[in-house]
This record gives structure tokens, sequence and C-alpha cells, in this order.
């Protein structure tokens, strides 16, 4: 018992759950089932665990990442005076609506990214302010533009060159902005976030070979959709 402790607290956790841990012994000590088989089942918990360990640690170096953009742009104190908001959240909006100036007004902005802040107050009680998340824009649709539009210039740039060019242009088309518009650090991490949805399409990760080049291995009919 004091070794599962020790591995709880090394993996980030104070105190094990007693009745999970009740459960796994007692399960370790039933007869019952093909006792041969258990060793093999702990495996492939143990290989579980590993993966979402490290899927947890990919996600802090990535909001680490997405955060320090915030930095380089000087918002995070802005950013995070508005009631409700996190750094990664403000990120990730930031990431998702491109340029905040296209928006006409400031309630046009929030309808798009879901930025509406809840409070929770009654009488003297003042609960935690939370995002409401309503008026957030459909992104399946979003990913159906960028895919279209992506599809729809193949022909016309169907080069390395022409590829390179479009593969960072729809994009800056989405958010409004001209394809030669030089790119800024919030316009980087949309079109990382696109080419992450183009590789997930193609190969079912979320990095590869370069894109442009990946294209023209996969050939044009078979990217159209």
């Amino acid at each position: 018992m004091l070794d599962v402790r020790k591995e709880i607290i090394r993996r980030g956790r104070t105190r094990p759950c007693m009745r999970i841990v009740r459960l796994l012994f007692a399960a370790l000590s039933d007869p019952a089932g093909v006792t041969a088989h258990r060793l093999g089942a702990l495996e492939r918990v143990a290989l579980i665990l590993h993966d979402w360990l490290e899927t947890h640690r990919r996600l802090a170096d990535t909001e680490t990442r997405m955060t320090a953009v915030l930095d380089q742009l000087q918002l995070t104190e802005l950013v995070t005076s508005i009631p409700g908001l996190s750094t990664t959240g403000a990120a990730a909006s930031l990431a998702e609506t491109a340029n905040p100036n296209r928006f006409a007004t400031a309630r046009a902005l929030v309808k798009h990214a879901g930025l509406a802040p809840r409070e929770k107050l009654s009488g003297t009680f003042v609960g935690r302010t939370k995002l409401t998340g309503q008026g957030q824009f459909c992104k399946a649709q979003v990913c159906r533009r960028c895919v279209r539009l992506l599809a729809a210039g193949l022909d016309e740039h169907w080069s390395l060159e022409g590829l390179t060019t479009l593969v960072y242009g729809v994009p800056k088309v989405m958010a409004g902005l001209s394809p030669d518009t030089k790119p800024t650090p919030e316009l980087k991490m949309t079109q990382r976030s696109f080419f992450v949805l183009v590789y997930r399409l193609l190969i079912g990760k979320e990095t590869g070979p370069r894109l442009p080049t990946l294209l023209l291995a996969v050939r044009a009919d078979r990217i159209r959709p």
C-alpha cells in the first residue's frame, strides 16, 4: 500500500482513492477467471496510463506556448482583467477569431467566440464567474469552409510553390485578410490550427511532412471532398 501511495504522489496527486485501490487488490486476489491473463491486463493498464500522462504533458506544453504568444503581444494583463477568461482561453479565442479588429463591434466578437461571462450573484453571495459559451461559432462549419477553399484552389496552385501559397493563404482569407498579408503571431496560430486540421484529414495525425509536399504526394483527385 505504501508503494501505491508513493506512485500516486509521484504522478502529481496527493492521495489514492481507497475505494479503487481496494477493488483492484480484491480483483487481483480473486481466484475466479484466467489468472494467467492478469499480468497482460495490468501491462495494458500501464500503457494506457503512460499515454494519459503523455497527453497531459503535451497539453501543458501547448498551453504554455499559447500563453507565451499573449506575452509577446503584451495582452496577458488585459485578458486576465476580463471576468471568467483565463490566459489559455484568451489564447484559444485569438487563434480561432484571428484578427479581432475585423469585427465591427465588441458584441460581434463576443458572439463569434462565445466569450459572454455569466456571474453568479444572489444577495450577498458571490459565486464564480464563468463563460457561457453562448454564440460560439460552429467549428465544424468553419472547418468545412477551410477545406472547400483549399480544394477549390488546388488546380490553380498545383505546384510546390503554389500549394505553399495556398495553404498559408486559406487561414488569411477565412480571417477576411488578403492572401499576401504578412503573418502576425495570432495569424500563425490560426494557420497552425488549419494545418492540424488538414493533417488529421489526410493522415490522421497532427503533424507530418511539409503540407505542400504531402498534398503533391496524395494527388489532387484524392483530396477533393
